[in-house]
């Protein structure tokens, strides 16, 4: 058996402390040859104490150890690991008694008690220690010193000095590290570290291992996971001291004595930095080869270890024949094709001691020529060869099963591998690299530490190296002719772009696993660096691995993922020669056996980020630049006047007034520092796209490069500037660009932002008959502020939150603080609603002037209006009389301004011919239906800033769709100082006003109004489907209409007359109504007044006949309502002595202006389909003044289209306000499935 598997034997043996003869026999075999590991040599003296049949063995153990006193420090090293004490400590000294020698004695401490051996003398340091560390041992098995004949008896120490340990006190060292050296050492199998999982305070990791049979677990937490992993090896190692009989608390750490000085160490010998080649094969004829074979098969029988020297070219692949213990392996002179080779090896010291570096000669031998010896077992044979002989199998089945293919290496080379590539292949080698010998993988990959190949590693090159020797044989090219897949060696020739293209698809196909993504990570140049120029570290990441590994950590044999072995070269390779397309210098980092790294150019760099990267990117290739190189230059446009400009900005100066020019500028920053005028030129006039400045390079791309070029902008008009400068973007030729403004305008845009917190409030006017709620105070600041800039405003509250009061004392404040300056006050609002203002007025300004300009023999005295007079008259008085804009304004205000939100009508001509100072649009639904209306009334407050309708459409009208659009942040900045919004709902905002509750009332149709319905369904249909264009959407707008009058009543639908009706036949023919009938007697019964609202004015005097038949108190207010009327209608239900009046409302009419705080209920007889109308007109009971919950009540019929656009409804508020829907337009647009689906009658 192998050392591995003797020592398992052993320690099972010693655990059981069962009489084990054959296992002491075998032992004393193995210890007179010199085949144990350091954990069996420690096993057999340190844990066999006491036991007769162990004696001998342990005294020919220690005689042996005396023989090579090598091997003692590390049995004491692994003995101190495994007792988690420190290691020995040594004593020193030097003297000179005619000749230099050096003294030493070794002290251990186990649990407490000090063990000493004898003092030792020797020509050198490092050999009287490992003497001393002999005797320590011998103490420690309580057996004779073997050195007793060397010991220096009483000898005087003069300095004490420390050993270094290496087994560190517990709690000094890293318990991962230690955990690992307990494997190496073979007392447990390699840990098991489960992937650390996530806990509240940070993550818990689990690590599991088996010694002698017994599976040991350390579990530990912490708040990273490697701090977890290391609490949990901790464990782990308190767990395996547990086991291994050591229970007592490891002792403390002491301070070290100082050290004495010593001879420095020699350098190690560099590891080498590229593999070297294997040599070439000597032409040999046929005796030459049966030469060959025959010394092949008597060094095997001799114990020869073999090793495999991977080569670019599979073809090249060797073994490495030589003697385990490090001692030249030599052919008897020429014998081709065999070849001496001289390497360098990590090999076992004396009893199996790991690692040492070991010089190496030996006999390179082609792989194909020892395929018959390696597959043939035979006694004596080296354990490294009967682990390669389960890979050679593996690899000739893979070709006995075709499963080969041709390929290309690195440099271009043609050959054969193995694959596909399977699950069950990488089972199988993972298998085989677990039976292989230490030898079998001895090539020295590195050191600090000293590093070899992993096994795995090892073995794929071989399956290669198989492959091609099985198919290039000597006569493949006599057969098939010479070419780079058949000749014996492969031509060196350079492969066309066909051939790589035609190779790679073939090994795309061959390869199961997903291709690797890839990554160049740039490193920064160094500070010093004259020659602008950079690495590019290749990075490889699985297909479902999140952060790339460095290659090099893959090739080494450190992977950390199972699928990033270096298996997944060829598919690296593949990649980077396909990326080598758009940036040539990956077909360098290709062509490297290992690709690791690559230096670029400052054009290389250059030609990486403004071309090569995006298409990279698109095959699988990612770049990431260091933030110092790149992004860290960033250029803005400023607009405004430049640093020193003496035009500074006063309140009032009327800077949009100026009609000027506004400069327009690249300013460009690094690290958000600006940079001089010097550093901007020295940019525009660099040579090379890498540049040096203030102590560090940069990367230049092409558009800051020419920014800094061309620094000067066109110069914008003011109202494009400002506009810009709010919104924080600038579309110049087409391209998106961040802008920040500068002297005056950016003074103008800070006092724009800050009016609705600025410092300074205004004061509620000394005439004002009321109480300002904080947030009116708040309104009253903004909108002073905001015209004192020269600006308009729109103020956009919700109902109900008292716009009109803040607007009487806005027209009070005028009039205090500008006197006659400020001009009289022109009120433009709905006819229902001037007798409200002309109220309000009344009550909250008594001394001011309201004067009414409406209706017949109405007149206008210009010359008797002063600063405190307010005219109040309608929107369509404005459009007949031409006397309102002929009258210079201070101030206008419109009211309900949705009024204008089509900008082409005559209403909102009329509007904006009236010559005023300030305007101040009013409304609690900005938008109805798109940003459109929007533009419209903000245009009118401040014409020209906000673009032309077309520009604002194309450049906000994404937000309709998609509030979360990039556009709506520069939409939100650009419109906020303008537009001052604040909803009943938002924190602080009218605490005092009580919820609404919201009631879904689902009613059935009566089997009348499902007969109506489902036929014009089936009628208007099939019309539909046959029409196209404005026929077809004029079809199905008749056809939603016919449905909601259905569902209404088919009394409405039908148009019959009201004479005969009474009110049980009706009921009986509708569901809502004996609904409404059910809900009313409720309310009626609890003396609660009710709101009903519907969009039909024929359907308001089919329910106010009805509810006046079943002896309700009842009015009806539509748009045919006189105004003198419609306010008797207003107070005669605010004050009904009836307790539950119902009073009928058209929402087109009286939706909007109205204050019917009376009402507690509000029924939506037929819901209006825009949820920003529905809320409007609920919100005429909900307002300021009420004291009670608003109680709101939706009549809906169940599985009609009422139904289904409830549904849409429901979605559409979640939208902002910016975006509302627009109602039954948009319903046209559907196609005929979607309209089928929507109209057809079903359950909910």
């Amino acid at each position: 058996m192998d050392v591995d598997a003797f020592r398992t034997t052993l320690q099972r043996a010693v655990a059981q402390n069962t009489p084990a003869a054959a296992v002491a026999t075998e032992a004393a075999r193995r210890i007179a040859r010199g085949h144990l590991d350091v954990a069996a040599w420690r096993t057999v003296l340190l844990e066999t104490v006491g036991t007769d049949i162990w004696a001998p063995v342990r005294q020919a153990a220690i005689t042996a150890v005396a023989a090579s006193p090598a091997l003692a420090p590390s049995i004491i090293s692994m003995h101190a690991q495994l007792l988690r004490t420190p290691s020995a400590t040594v004593h020193e000294g030097q003297g000179d008694d005619g000749q230099p020698f050096f003294v030493a004695q070794a002290t251990f401490a186990p649990a407490g008690r000090d063990i000493t051996g004898s003092a030792q003398r020797a020509r050198t340091r490092e050999a009287a220690r490992q003497q001393a560390m002999t005797t320590l041992i011998a103490a420690l098995a309580d057996l004779p010193d073997p050195l007793a004949d060397a010991a220096v008896p009483d000898w005087t120490w003069d300095t004490p000095a420390a050993q270094p340990s290496a087994a560190a006190p517990a709690g000094a060292a890293n318990p991962v590290s230690v955990l690992n050296e307990f494997h190496q050492a073979g007392h447990i199998t390699r840990p098991d570290y489960r992937p650390p999982a996530p806990t509240p305070t940070g993550f818990t990791a689990t690590v599991a291992a088996v010694h002698r049979g017994q599976q040991l677990t350390g579990e530990g937490t912490g708040q990273t996971k490697r701090q977890a992993r290391a609490e949990a090896a901790d464990r782990l190692l308190k767990a395996l001291q547990t086991a291994l009989g050591t229970d007592a608390e490891p002792p403390a750490a002491t301070e070290p004595a100082a050290a004495t000085p010593v001879q420095p160490a020699l350098p190690m010998p560099p590891a080498p930095t590229e593999k070297q080649e294997p040599p070439h094969a000597l032409p040999a004829g046929p005796a030459d080869l049966f030469a060959a074979h025959c010394l092949l098969e008597q060094a095997l029988a001799d114990g020869a270890a073999l090793t495999l020297l991977p080569s670019r070219h599979p073809g090249r692949t060797a073994w490495m024949l030589f003697q385990p213990d490090g001692t030249p392996l030599h052919a008897p002179g020429q014998l081709p094709p065999l070849q001496p080779v001289t390497r360098d090896l990590v090999l076992a010291g004396a009893g199996g001691i790991m690692p040492r570096r070991a010089t190496v000669t030996g006999l390179a031998v082609p792989v194909g020529l020892a395929l018959p010896a390696l597959l043939t077992p035979r006694a004596g044979e080296h354990p490294s060869v009967t682990g390669w002989r389960a890979a050679l199998r593996l690899a000739v089945a893979c070709v006995a099963q075709q499963r080969v293919y041709p390929a290309l290496t690195a440099d271009g080379q043609g050959c054969w591998r193995i694959g596909p590539i399977t699950d069950p292949l990488r089972t199988a080698v993972t298998a085989a690299a677990a039976r292989m010998a230490p030898e079998g993988h001895c090539l020295l990959a590195g050191h600090s530490p000293l590093r070899v190949p992993a096994p795995e590693n090892a073995l794929w090159p071989l399956l290669d190296a198989v492959g091609d020797a099985m198919i290039r044989t000597p006569g493949t090219a006599s057969l098939l002719g010479p070419g780079p897949f058949t000749s014996t060696p492969a031509p060196d020739t350079d492969p066309s772009a066909e051939l790589w293209a035609w190779a790679d698809a073939i090994e795309d196909a061959a390869d199961p696993c997903p291709a690797p993504r890839l990554m160049l990570r740039i490193k920064e140049p160094e500070a010093g660096e004259h020659a602008p120029t950079a690495q590019a570290v290749l990075h490889v990441a699985a297909d479902d691995q999140d952060d790339p590994v460095s290659a090099g950590s893959i090739w080494d044999g450190h992977p950390t993922h199972p699928a990033l072995t270096p298996a997944v070269l060829a598919g690296v390779r593949r990649a980077l020669r396909r990326g080598a397309r758009h940036f040539p210098p990956l077909g360098d980092l290709a062509a490297q056996e290992r690709p690791r790294r690559l230096t670029l150019s400052a054009e290389d760099l250059a030609h990486l980020h403004d071309h090569a990267a995006a298409p990279l990117a698109t095959a699988g290739i990612t770049v990431h630049w260091p933030p110092a190189l790149l992004g860290a230059l960033t250029a803005t446009a400023v607009i405004g006047r430049r640093h020193g400009d003496d035009d500074e900005f006063t309140a009032g100066s009327g800077f949009l007034a100026l009609d000027r020019l506004v400069d327009c500028r690249w300013h460009i920053s690094l690290d958000g520092e600006p940079l001089t005028e010097d550093e901007m030129t020295a940019l525009a006039d660099a040579a090379w796209p890498l540049i040096r400045m203030r102590g560090r390079w940069l990367l230049i791309d092409p558009d800051t490069a020419r920014r800094a070029r061309h620094r000067e902008l066109a110069p914008l008009p003011s109202l494009d500037a400002l506009a810009a400068a709010l919104s924080g973007t600038l579309t110049l030729d087409g391209e998106t660009l961040d802008v920040r403004p500068a002297g005056t305008l950016a003074t103008l845009v800070d006092a724009l932002r800050q009016a609705p917190d600025d410092p300074r409030p205004v004061p509620p006017p000394a005439s004002l008959n009321a109480n300002l709620r904080h947030y009116q105070q708040r309104a009253l600041t903004w909108l002073a502020h905001t015209l004192d800039l020269g600006f308009g405003a729109l103020l956009a509250d919700d109902m109900g939150l008292g716009k009109t009061l803040t607007t009487i004392a806005l027209h009070l404040h005028r009039a205090e603080t500008a006197g006659e300056a400020a001009g009289p006050t022109l009120v433009v609002c709905p006819a229902s609603l001037i007798t409200n203002w002309q109220r309000e007025i009344a009550r909250f300004a008594p001394d001011t002037t309201a004067l009414r300009y409406h209706g017949t023999g109405r007149t206008l005295d210009t010359d008797a209006l002063d600063h405190t007079t307010v005219v109040i008259t309608t929107y369509g008085t404005l459009r007949r009389d031409p006397a309102l804009t002929a009258t210079q304004w201070g101030m206008v205000v419109a009211d309900e301004a949705q009024h204008i939100k089509n900008p082409a009508s005559a209403t909102a001509k009329a509007l904006r011919d009236v010559p005023a100072r300030a305007r101040l649009a009013v409304t609690g639904t900005p938008v109805e239906n798109n940003l459109t209306e929007l533009w419209a009334i903000l245009d009118w407050t401040n014409p020209g800033l906000f673009g032309t309708r077309s520009a604002f459409r194309a450049r906000y009208g994404a937000v309709e769709k998609d509030p979360g659009a990039p556009a709506a942040a520069g939409l939100a900045r650009l419109v906020a100082p303008f537009m001052l919004r604040r909803r009943k709902s938002d924190p602080g905002i009218a605490p005092e006003l009580p919820g609404k509750v919201h009631h879904h009332r689902i009613v059935a149709l009566t089997d009348e109004q499902t007969g109506l319905y489902e036929a014009i369904v089936r009628d208007t249909m099939q019309k539909i489907t046959t029409s196209r264009g404005i026929a077809r959407r004029g079809l199905v707008l008749k056809l939603l209409q016919a449905l909601r009058q259905i569902c209404n009543t088919p009394t409405l639908y039908l148009k019959e007359p009201l004479d005969d009706a009474e009110p049980a036949g009706l009921a009986r023919r509708s569901g809502k109504l004996a609904a409404l009938d059910k809900l009313t007697a409720t309310l009626a019964d609890r003396g609660e007044a009710a709101l009903v609202f519907t969009g039909y004015v024929q359907m308001g005097r089919i329910l106010e006949h009805h509810l006046r038949l079943r002896g309700r108190s009842v009015r009806f207010l539509h748009g045919g309502t006189p105004p003198a009327r419609r306010q008797e209608l207003v107070d005669a239900f605010q004050y009904d002595p009836d307790p539950a009046p119902v009073f009928i409302l058209s929402v087109k009419a009286a939706g909007t202006g109205l204050t019917l705080t009376r009402a507690e209920h509000v029924i939506h007889y037929d819901r209006p389909w825009n949820p920003a109308v529905e809320d409007q007109a609920t919100d005429r009971a909900h307002r300021i003044g009420q004291h009670r919950t608003v109680q709101v009540h939706h009549l809906i019929t169940e599985g009609t289209v009422e139904d289904h656009i409830n549904e849409l409804l429901a979605r559409k508020r979640a939208l902002t306000d910016a975006v509302l829907t627009s109602g039954e337009g948009a319903l046209t647009e559907l196609d005929d499935t979607e309209l089928t689906a929507l109209v057809t009658l079903g359950t909910r």
